[in-house]
Parts: structure tokens; C-alpha cells; sequence
């Protein structure tokens, strides 16, 4: 009766660690999904990253502001380590690279203008335009494949944001909601944009992690905002950023 009492209590113990564990969180800027605000983390994965871990999900520690394609690297490269990556896009050519953890946001991803040029409504109309994107964005092989080859990368959205308002680039590419965000974050109107054709539709944001992630924190993590789902702590975060 002892051993099984013990054994009991030892698997408790060892749970309870396992669960006050902190994951590590790495991003780019990327808001309103994830980026640096006043000097500290914040977006709509960083709200329900934090409300997942009062539903249960182990404690987050962040690490947002990296260039997009170091942070990939770096949780491919992170072994079994608790190490997550967000916002990250499920495409075809990751599927098999990366453990899909929780979708978090969905968003179609357009050519967004000014209105002051007009909305691009077709690809061919695209190939004429200079087309601006943020550098390892998901979009970029949906663009090679369409022929848009005229496209002017940059570290973060907020650069894009300067070069369309100042006429660099004719266009950017880009979710909606990510681009309106941004617009409005530098003061601008949201009323000067054009929203053109749409390049890639409902396109998922993931916590995603490499295939080494212990899977018993990432269904701790999926449980947890699968909860907040129900409960409609997830939908009050989602409104809070985008009304």
C-alpha cells in the first residue's frame, strides 16, 4: 500500500514539473499576432499564450522581435527542447517539418494598395506592380509561383508600411488585418487603402513547434486554448485586437 502511495505521489510530483516547465516562445514582429509594444510582448497570440496558461498550459517565456527566417531556424535546430515558434503559417512545404500545436488566427492574406492608385485586381496586373513583403513570409512562393517576381522584401511590416505611404512599392502583401493594424499603429488612415485580390485565402497562424516537442506539453497547450474556446476567453482576446 506504501509503494502504491508513493508511486502515486512521485507521479504527481513529476507531472507537476513537467507542467511548471516554461516553454519558450520565439517570434518575429509581426503585430497585432506578436511584436514588441513599449518593451514588452504583446499581440493576440501573446493574450491567449498567457490565458492558456491559466487554463492550464504550462508558463510562457518570449522571446519576439527576431528575424523571421533565424527564428525558424532556431526551433528546427531546438531538438526536444521547450521551444515554440509563432505566428506561424501552415503551408504544404512545412507540413511535415513542424508539429501544428494550436491554430490560433486566421486572415486573407492580400495586395493592399493605396486608394489613391486603385485596388489590383488581377495577377497580371500584379507582375507590373513592385510588390513589398515581409522577408521568409509565407506568401513569398505563392507570388514566385504566380509569376510576381518584381517584390521588394523587408525585415518587418512596419518598414512596408513607410515604403508604400511614401510610394516605394505600389503594393504590399499581406493579411488584412495584419496590414490594417499596422497602418493604424503609425497614425494613418485605414480609409487610404485599397484592398485588391486576395493571394492566399483564410490563411491559419499556428503555435507550431519541431517534431522533437514533447507531445504531452503540446496537448496541455491545445487543450488549454481548445477551453478558452468554450469558455469565450479566446473569442474576447480575438475582439479586443480587432474591433
Amino acid at each position: 500500500m506504501k509503494i502504491i502511495k508513493f508511486m502515486v505521489l512521485f507521479l504527481f510530483f513529476v507531472v507537476s514539473f513537467a507542467s511548471a516547465q516554461e516553454v519558450r516562445v520565439i517570434g518575429n514582429e509581426s503585430m497585432p499576432w506578436n511584436g514588441i509594444v513599449n518593451g514588452t510582448p504583446q499581440g493576440i497570440f501573446i493574450d491567449v499564450m498567457e490565458e492558456a496558461s491559466r487554463h492550464g498550459a504550462p508558463p510562457f517565456k518570449y522571446e519576439i522581435g527576431l528575424p523571421w527566417i533565424r527564428a525558424q531556424h532556431m526551433v528546427l535546430e531546438a531538438g526536444d527542447a521547450l521551444t515554440v515558434i509563432i505566428p506561424l503559417s501552415r503551408i504544404p512545404s512545412r507540413e511535415d517539418q513542424y508539429m501544428w500545436i494550436s491554430n490560433v488566427v486566421i486572415d486573407d492574406i492580400r495586395l493592399i494598395s493605396l486608394k489613391s492608385t486603385g485596388p489590383i485586381q488581377s495577377v497580371s496586373e500584379a507582375k507590373k506592380k513592385i510588390i513589398g513583403v515581409v522577408n521568409g513570409h509565407v506568401i513569398i512562393p505563392v507570388l514566385q509561383e504566380k509569376g510576381i517576381t518584381d517584390y521588394v522584401m523587408a525585415t518587418t511590416i512596419e518598414q512596408l508600411v513607410m515604403m508604400l505611404k511614401y510610394g516605394r512599392i505600389d503594393a504590399i502583401c499581406e493579411g488584412a488585418l495584419c496590414m490594417s493594424y499596422n497602418w493604424k499603429i503609425k497614425g494613418y488612415d485605414v480609409s487610404e487603402l485599397d484592398e485588391g485580390i486576395i493571394m492566399k485565402a483564410g490563411s491559419l497562424a499556428y503555435i507550431g513547434a519541431n517534431l522533437q516537442f514533447p507531445k504531452e506539453t503540446a496537448l496541455q497547450i491545445s487543450m488549454a486554448i481548445d477551453s478558452m474556446r468554450l469558455d469565450g476567453s479566446y473569442q474576447a482576446i480575438i475582439d479586443k485586437w480587432t474591433r
